[in-house]
Parts: structure tokens; sequence; C-alpha cells
């Protein structure tokens, strides 16, 4: 749309630099990070991104590729803080974990949910041994790390 001339005879310019600035201003808006939002590149916030984990996976006399991107999560910034010093025995937990596993199994639901548990139960364990902390104490009410997440899972 081209401006057209108010009543005094100048263009409306302004009038259009409002519209475009209307329209544009949520676009801006939507487009800069808000002081809540984590940053998904470096896992801050509540989460730990890992890189992805490629392992061999059994399939009846063959072998399967199975690439998992995994997340951890706790509210605890001081856990999220030593994990991530400590990501060689955390991810070696887990490739272990993964590389165990067999690719028909991991097909349903309920397998990947006890492989998910079973992360989870390795990650608390690995922090449990970077922090000394005694093996016989009663669990946490919150645990170190609460959750594990599976953002991508494929096995080819």
């Amino acid at each position: 749309m081209i401006p057209t001339s108010d009543s005094t005879g100048t263009p409306s310019m302004r009038r259009y630099l409002a519209a475009l600035l209307m329209l544009l201003l949520p676009l801006a808006a939507s487009a800069a990070p808000r002081s809540g939002d984590t940053d998904k590149s470096t896992g801050s916030g509540p989460y730990l991104a890992m890189e992805p984990f490629v392992v061999n996976v059994q399939d009846g006399a063959r072998l399967r590729f199975m690439q998992v991107k995994v997340q951890l999560m706790s509210t605890n910034p001081q856990v999220l803080e030593v994990l991530k010093a400590n990501l060689p025995p955390l991810r070696d937990a887990i490739l272990m974990l993964l590389s165990h596993q067999n690719a028909e199994t991991l097909q349903s639901i309920e397998a990947r949910e006890a492989l998910r548990a079973e992360a989870l139960t390795a990650s608390i364990k690995v922090f449990a041994q970077l922090t000394g902390a005694d093996p016989n104490a009663p669990a946490p009410a919150v645990p170190p790390v609460e959750a594990v997440y599976f953002t991508d899972f494929i096995i080819q």
C-alpha cells in the first residue's frame, strides 16, 4: 500500500511507519530471548543436554545402530554443574547401559520407559560417586537427578 496524503497535503508516512512497526513488533518480541528462557544449546535451566549417543545394539544375528539424545533434569543448579564438569563418567554409565540393549526389545514403549528409569538410576549413582555420598544413606526426598528424557531415539 502506498502512503496517501493527509488533510495537510503532506504524505502520511508516520501512519505508514506506525502500521509497519505494529506488524513487526510482535516478531521482534518473539525472537528476543526472555529472562526465564533456557538456552537449549548449552542445556542451561533445569536441563543438561548431552551429546548424542551412538551405539551398536544386537538385533538377532545382526548389529544395528542406535542413536539417542538424552537430557537430564534437576531443579538444583549445583547438581547440573557437577554433572557438566564430570561428563565422562556420566556418559560412560549411560553408554554402557545403552550398548547392552536389544533392538527388538526396544521397539515397545514399556522397554523404552524401563531403559529411561535405568538411565535415571545410573545418573543418580554417578552423581553419588562424584560427590562421595554415602550409598547407605536414606534417599533424599528430591533426588539429585529428577528425570531423564530421550529427546531423540533412532534405531537403524
